[in-house]
């Protein structure tokens, strides 16, 4: 008890103003409750109870109060445990009333009631003392009741009801005017006076009139007379009639029907028309009864008699009914057998009371790289909480206006210093924002007693005393002090050492709190230490433990308070919109980083949208602008199920007809395509009364839009949400279908392009040339002879303007150290800062003196010098100013590039650039292909109500985070819509592991990566196994950075970067005299090489600069000086691996080298510039081709490789066979073990003769059974080995055969076997289930041609499509092809103009032609008139009906005739497979044929035969056996159905691209007649 007594004066009582925490620990989610075996509950649990600080109030868990005392001092906690007490099982579930979760009438709500233990803890000993006792002191007494009364500042805001504020009473209800027209209503049996409708009626309560209510979207509910009615009369309220019921409640539990009066309480739904809005009528049953007949008499009768009769549901009741019967279910999931989850990274959140919308966004938010690592990885809770101010719940705001403002003038009596020394916790504030003014500029020291550790939090009370008491000294501001500087910029140059002269005490105080970082800075750290807790909360999985099935959830009450402290709506209790919380949440992120833009996750949501804007004249005008999300119009005309809406529209229209209403089940929504509304976006739009300032008028504009930069993550919002005339907000009831990958390459905006010209400027600036001051020769020259540097003797005598040589002296001895910065001049504008300065020449005194193009040059320039730094691969500009700066020397020039990057400076960015805009330099750029990561789905008739749940794709599988529920997702909504939805776990999944794995915001390569990371990035290739670490054995993963990635990063990402790179040298050369070398480095990720510097002390030079030498190396990443090629290079810090190679045994030198020459070389061609870039393509075209399938429906089929049958019928085919292999052994076996001759056998055989006779005597004798055994035993040992004789003597050397052929039953298969020419005729067989399907393969032909356009390996795609003709197989022909051509256009245009510079100059016009065309379509018929008709050239072929266009024929039809790509369709039947369909002219089949320029031949393609007894014939017709087809003619047995197909070569499609000549140049490993290399 002394003990405690020791510590009262640490003890507050808390004051009615005093925020008091004892639900929640403040840096945790601990909670008074302790763990219950009883059941769940809806509060995290914790095994230690909570400890509040009787001091500061706030609570801790039991593992974290230690950090306060560490921090505070404060040593006396109140101790607070909760035990739930049991629930009976059988207490019955309240039904909802309430489309709501987590509020009274709402879903899962049951107030949970505890037994409370209390105890005193003195820190920190954690001695315990039970509370109440009489020997406590009375402080701690007064103290502690204090606290256990007071409401806990996480409840003191308090649940609000799901729906709008209570209904207010009419205005129009009290002077209701009811007009006495002989109307009477009946008890029942009501309909509508206009179209005899018999539900949803409305009641007029001026006239009596019954008119049904408005029409829904879906044509149900009324027809809209009610209004109708209100539009022609006026007549306000109307009741809808089967809603009306008394309220018994307020009546009284005893009140009997007979004894109700007219003027009890009576509920149902009234509307105001002129009040647009349901109300109260007080007066309702008064209103009712002037409307029944004889009332005097029966009036009350009847009156009751309709309350009795409540036949409508109500309109809260029909909301909930409505959202519950179909769409509430379907975002939930609920009705399927969800497998909850537990663990890391799947903690739900508890919802406050429609707090939904905040934590289906937190979950989302929270499953992003950015996120996990700025506030989970790479952030410490406890740092976070050190950090923190003393409350790290409040912001600056609530702060402040915690402040007593009547008591301040407990502040006025201010008249000292404060003292600041290291020691005071505003030096800590201030230490990261004045690193260099450290001990200098504070050298005084605060007084800060330990009974008042936080004097600000002591001006808050009401305890003048201990106001005054600790804030007894007053400020002032010095100009050494950093405090002051930064009150000078906010306030101006007139606050000096004086500003207690200048301002009311009061206010001083709040400056002190905010220029010592406890304002914005503390601020920062609150919303820091809260999003730490929150991730810790969400990630760690300390909270995501199962209780009885299911877990409790995390209640993010604390992150509420401070994320939404200064915005009105997410501090209220109602629903908000989730996107308008994802913007704000981001905007609170992004201001809590400003200080360290580079750990802001904020900015991997962010990018920027540039604007064209084009007028009448032709001339355009750029706009950017930043955003986070990516908003969408939904286009209604582009849904996909236009019949089934319009059968749905006439089917409702025949319901209203007869009165009957649509059930949920037969409602037909809209679906619509999400590249549909991703089209709209960048589709053009008209801007009316446009000023064009090349016009100088008034005119209409187009405006397209596109996105500059692509983030890291993009969020889509779709606008569900419409505004109908009269700004009514409407929700579009429609569904989106949403891929799972989508590529939104072809929304790049590229800024300015040749040919246009800007709008020009409204205003002219005047140009003002500056007079060029050029250095006194005479003052230059003697102050040079004294031994100074040459260039500073310049600007000595330019900064004292030639006065002379004692005054040029004086400046140069002062600046000798000086860093640059001269006569500087502070000017307050704002919030910024200005800093000018008199007139001087460049910042720096070793920069070089820079002049305008009309001066002199200061210093002659040895152009032999110039041309040699030019050799190095230094710019011309960057070589003249090195050389000025060095005196000539091109030694000390070379130095001096080197030991000054600034000098490259970055050209000034083109206002219609597609960089980014230089006053958003966090902006992301990535490749524009996206995969689906998340979605939020909400259901309700505004943004305002309704539900909001979030589907998070992680692990391989989808997961629903619903509030506390989380389980893995059935059946994700995603039709239902996103608001908003994110896509793509990251942009970085389609770039490089690099781009992923090590953040520019991140230097440390090797940091530990989380199951998160792993999650949300599935790139990293650092393992997680935390025992993999352990293990000595192995060595641990490097993860290597892309040359790629570094190519497409901006200067300001990239600089100061540390990296590692891996990668093959094109070319070194040591330089320095041998003391650094450059190398020229290329991992094949792109075209771009990586300039890299090694130093000799680093590793031997000779061993790195050999081409073909592999390296690995450690470095950072430096800006190269001005004039080099690279935008950056790498300075390397450690060589990790190398590869050497020998010069001189190296095949393939640095001289340009020809395609045949490197074919003798496939096994090392793939290093050479052509090869790599060709391989680029390939894999180009390649996930383009699977791309373009999967977005139209098709599935991948994987055919066999070896097969049976011959799709072609040409019997050019590779055969697979073991016979050869067979006897090749069987040979070498005969030699070596040569066979028994003929008397061995029948020696033999006589044996075996013997042994049988021999049986026959015993058993005969009837010898013992032993001894007959035995001599079986012998006969039968005998008999084998007479048939393995004779069976090796029958062996002969050479192929089996039966009938005088080769006998295929002996071989592996049974039968011939082939490798195939096509996977046509097998994947016809899913096609016929599947409906559209593709394969993509090996192909094989044994055809010995050594034609540039023959291989015998080649790779084909087949797509087969059910149910289709011969025109929609042109189409998709068409489609695809064109598809190919813009995504090389899209996606590698830097390889293409490789080709188009050093193979084919029209490749790239090539694409766009046929990208951008539509296709010519002619008959082979007309094809052949055509070429017949041909004068102009000879061909070599003939041309004639019925024989095969060559390649001759078909790009002359394409080159010449029409000039672009050209499908020729139904060729004669000769020359063409079996499988094509005949046409009714029996002549031709429905066969066609794509025709490219540079190829000819690039598709062929038919509709498939579907009948039997046709197809029968074709097959016998090519003299091909049906057996091997009868599985293909089945498919036309059984279920025979129209399909249509076609095969593209893919290595055609490659030459076609990049206009290689020969097809053994586009294949990675080349086979043709003579050559299988590897």
């Amino acid at each position: 008890m002394e003990l405690l007594r020791s510590h009262l004066s640490r003890v507050r009582i808390p004051e009615p103003t005093n925020r008091i925490y004892k639900n929640e620990c403040c840096v945790s989610f601990d909670t008074p409750v302790i763990q219950s075996p009883y059941r769940s509950f809806l509060l995290v649990s914790s095994e230690g109870g909570l400890y509040v600080d009787m001091s500061s109030f706030l609570a801790f868990g039991k593992e974290y109060v230690g950090w306060n005392y560490e921090k505070t001092g404060n040593p006396i906690y109140l101790h607070i445990q909760q035990r739930p007490k049991p629930v009976p099982e059988d207490r019955p579930l309240k039904k909802p009333t309430l489309l709501a979760i987590g509020v009274e009438g709402g879903f899962d709500y049951q107030e949970i009631e505890y037994e409370e233990t209390h105890h005193i803890v003195i820190l920190p000993e954690y001695v315990s003392l039970p509370f109440p006792s009489v020997e406590l002191p009375e402080k701690i007494r007064l103290a502690v009741d204090a606290v256990l009364l007071a409401d806990g500042a996480e409840r003191k805001e308090q649940l609000a009801a799901w729906t709008a504020e209570k209904k207010k009473a009419s205005a129009y209800a009290l002077s209701l005017q009811q007009i006495n027209n002989g109307i009477v209503v009946p008890p029942s049996c009501w309909k509508c006076c206009k179209c005899n409708k018999t539900d949803n009626l409305w009641l007029n309560l001026t006239d009596g009139m019954i008119l049904c209510g408005r029409r829904n979207w879906d044509g149900s509910g009324g027809n809209n007379h009610a209004i109708e009615h209100y539009k022609e009369t006026n007549y306000p309220l109307a009741v809808k009639l089967g809603t009306i019921t008394a309220d018994l409640e307020s009546a009284g539990p005893h009140t009997k029907w007979h004894e109700y009066e007219m003027n009890s309480s009576i509920s149902s739904d009234v509307y105001s028309y002129p009040e647009d809005d349901t109300v109260e009528d007080p007066l309702l049953a008064q209103h009712l009864a002037f409307f029944v007949h004889d009332f005097e008499a029966k009036g009350v009768k009847e009156v009751h008699c309709i309350l009795l009769l409540q036949t409508e549901m109500t309109t809260a009741e029909r909301e909930l009914d409505q959202n519950t019967n179909f769409d509430w279910n379907r975002i939930q999931e609920s009705g399927q057998e969800v497998e909850l989850l537990f663990g890391p990274g799947y903690t739900g959140l508890l919802n406050l009371g429609n707090s939904c919308y905040m934590a289906s966004t937190i979950q989302v938010v929270f499953t992003t790289h950015a996120f996990i690592s700025r506030y989970y990885e790479n952030q410490s809770l406890k740092m976070a909480f050190a950090m923190a101010p003393s409350d790290p719940t409040l912001d600056l705001n609530m702060q402040l206006y915690e402040i007593d403002m009547p008591n301040s003038h407990a502040l006025t009596d201010l008249s000292k210093e404060i003292e600041f020394s290291q020691s005071s916790p505003f030096w800590r504030e201030a230490r990261p924002n004045e690193r260099s003014l450290a001990e200098t500029n504070l050298n005084k020291e605060m007084e800060f007693s330990r009974s008042s550790p936080f004097f600000w939090r002591e001006a808050r009370s009401n305890d003048r005393s201990l106001a005054e008491t600790n804030l007894n000294k007053e400020i002032e501001f010095s100009r050494s002090s950093p405090f002051c500087r930064e009150a000078r910029s906010d306030l101006g140059p007139g606050l000096n050492s004086h500003l207690h002269l200048l301002l009311p005490p009061l206010f001083k105080l709040c400056l002190l709190m905010q220029f010592s970082g406890i304002g914005k800075s503390s601020e920062r750290m609150d919303l820091l230490v809260i999003l730490t807790k929150l991730a810790h909360g969400l990630l760690s999985g300390k909270y995501s433990l199962p209780v009885q099935q299911k877990q409790e959830g995390i209640p993010p009450r604390m992150f509420k308070t401070v994320i939404a402290a200064s915005h009105p709506e997410f501090s209220s209790m109602r629903q908000q919109d989730a996107l308008e919380f994802f913007l704000h949440l981001l905007d609170q992120v992004e201001r809590a980083n400003t200080e360290k833009p580079a750990l802001d996750p904020s900015k991997s949501f962010k990018f920027v949208i540039e604007e064209r804007l084009q007028c009448p004249s032709g001339k355009v005008a750029y706009n950017k602008r930043s955003d986070y999300i990516l908003s969408l119009n939904i286009p209604l005309h582009e849904a996909t199920n236009k019949e089934q809406l319009e059968g749905f529209n006439k089917t409702k229209a025949e319901k209203n007809a007869e009165g009957a209403d649509i059930t949920s089940g037969e409602i037909v929504r809209p679906r619509v395509p999400l590249e549909s509304c991703l089209a709209s976006f960048s589709s053009t739009e008209e801007i009316h009364d446009f000023y064009s300032s090349a016009l100088d008028a008034k005119t209409t504009a187009n405006k397209t839009a596109g996105l500059a930069t692509f983030p890291d993550y993009l969020v889509l919002h779709m606008r569900k949400f419409v505004m109908e005339e009269g700004w009514v907000p409407k929700k579009l009831d429609v569904y989106i279908d949403v891929p799972d990958v989508i590529d939104i390459t072809h929304m790049r905006s590229n800024g300015l392009q040749p040919g246009e010209e800007l709008l020009p400027e409204t205003g002219v600036i005047g140009e003002v040339e500056a007079t060029q001051l050029v250095a006194s020769e005479d003052i230059v020259s003697k102050l040079a002879a004294m031994g100074f540097n040459y260039l500073h003797c310049q600007k000595a005598a330019l900064n004292t303007a030639n006065v002379g040589v004692e005054e040029a002296m004086t400046w140069l001895l002062s600046h000798m150290d000086d860093p640059g910065l001269e006569d500087l001049e502070v000017i307050w504008k704002g919030d910024s800062i200005v800093l000018t300065g008199s007139q001087h020449f460049n910042a720096d005194i070793d920069e070089p003196i820079l002049y305008n193009s009309h001066a002199m040059e200061v210093h002659s320039i040895d152009e032999t010098s110039v041309e040699t730094l030019i050799s190095f691969g230094f710019h011309e500009e960057v070589a003249r100013k090195a050389l000025k700066a060095s005196g000539g020397d091109i030694e000390k020039a070379t130095d001096w590039i080197f030991s000054h990057p600034e000098v490259s400076s970055s050209k000034d960015t083109d206002a219609t650039s597609n960089a980014v805009e230089a006053g958003d330099p966090g902006v992301s750029d990535g490749s524009g292909r996206y995969k689906l990561m998340a979605f939020i789905s909400h259901m309700g008739t505004s943004t305002h109500c309704g539900h909001y749940v979030a589907h998070v794709y992680k692990d391989g599988r989808w997961i629903i985070f619903n509030d506390s529920k989380v389980g893995a997702s059935v059946d994700p909504p995603k039709e239902m819509g996103p608001r908003p939805r994110t896509s793509v776990v990251r942009s970085k999944f389609y770039k490089d592991p690099s781009a992923t794995s090590a953040p520019y915001t991140h230097q440390n390569p090797s940091r530990r990566q989380s199951k998160m990371d792993a999650v949300a990035n599935p790139s990293v290739r650092e393992l997680e196994v935390a025992s993999l670490y352990a293990d000595p054995t192995l060595e641990r993963s490097r993860p290597r950075t892309f040359i790629k990635s570094i190519v497409a990063g901006t200067i300001e990402d990239l600089v100061g970067r540390k990296v590692v790179v891996g990668g093959w040298v094109k070319t070194g050369r040591e330089q320095g005299k041998g003391s650094f070398a450059f190398l020229e480095l290329n991992d094949g990720s792109c075209l771009a090489n990586l300039q890299v510097i090694v130093d000799a002390a680093v590793y031997p030079l000779s061993l790195l600069v050999p081409t073909g030498t592999s390296v690995l190396v450690e470095g950072e990443l430096k800006k190269p000086p001005e004039g080099t090629k690279q935008r950056v290079e790498l300075r390397v810090e450690k060589v990790l691996e190398v590869g050497p190679v020998d010069p001189a045994k190296y095949p393939l030198p640095k001289t340009r080298l020809t395609l045949e020459f490197l074919r003798d070389f496939v096994h090392l061609r793939a290093r050479t510039n052509t090869i790599s870039v060709i391989a680029r393509i390939r894999d180009e075209l390649a996930y383009a081709t699977h791309t373009f399938f999967r977005k139209n429906g098709f599935r991948y089929i994987h055919t066999p490789i070896i097969t049976t049958s011959d799709c072609e019928g040409a019997g050019e085919m590779f055969q697979v066979t073991t016979l050869f292999s067979d006897a090749e052994k069987l040979a070498k076996d005969l030699q070596q073990n040569p066979p028994p001759s003929k008397s061995d056998v029948e020696a033999a055989k006589l044996l075996v003769k013997e042994k049988g006779e021999v049986v026959s005597v015993l058993k005969s004798s009837k010898a013992s059974k032993d001894e007959i055994v035995a001599s079986v035993a012998e006969l039968n040992k005998a008999k084998e080995n007479a048939s393995k004789l004779e069976e090796r003597f029958n062996l002969k050397p050479g192929l089996l055969q039966k009938d005088g052929k080769i006998d295929y039953a002996t071989d592996f298969f049974g039968r011939q076997a082939f490798l195939t020419v096509s996977g046509q005729l097998q994947v016809e067989t899913y096609a016929c289930a599947l409906g559209n399907v593709y394969t993509f393969g090996p192909t094989f032909r044994a055809e010995h041609s050594h034609t540039s356009r023959h291989l015998a390996e080649f790779w084909m795609v087949e797509p087969e499509i059910a149910f289709a003709n011969l025109e929609d197989d042109m189409n998709y022909a068409e489609n695809y092809v064109k598809f190919l051509c813009q995504w090389l256009l899209d996606n590698c245009l830097d390889d293409m103009e490789f080709m188009v510079k050093n193979y084919d100059k029209t490749a790239i016009e090539r694409l766009k032609l046929v990208a951008s065309m539509p296709f010519e379509r002619v008959s082979y018929t007309k094809a052949v008139e055509l070429l017949a008709n041909v004068t102009d050239r000879k061909f070599e072929n003939k041309v004639e009906w019925g024989v095969d266009l060559a390649s001759e024929h078909e790009r002359y039809l394409t080159e010449v005739i029409f000039k672009k790509p050209v499908i020729v369709y139904n060729y004669p039947r000769g020359i063409k497979a079996f499988y094509m369909r005949l046409n009714d002219d029996q002549k031709t089949v429905a066969a066609m044929d794509v025709l490219v320029p540079k190829v000819g031949e690039l598709i062929g393609g038919s509709q498939r035969e579907e009948r039997l007894e046709i197809l029968t014939k074709r097959i016998e017709d090519a003299g091909l056996p049906l057996e091997p087809y009868e599985w293909y003619l089945d498919l036309r047995r059984f279920g025979t159905v129209k399909h249509s197909g076609f095969g593209l070569g893919f290595e055609r499609m490659i030459l076609f691209a990049t206009g290689i000549d020969n097809i053994r140049d586009v294949i990675p490993f080349p086979r043709y007649p003579g050559r299988a290399d590897l």
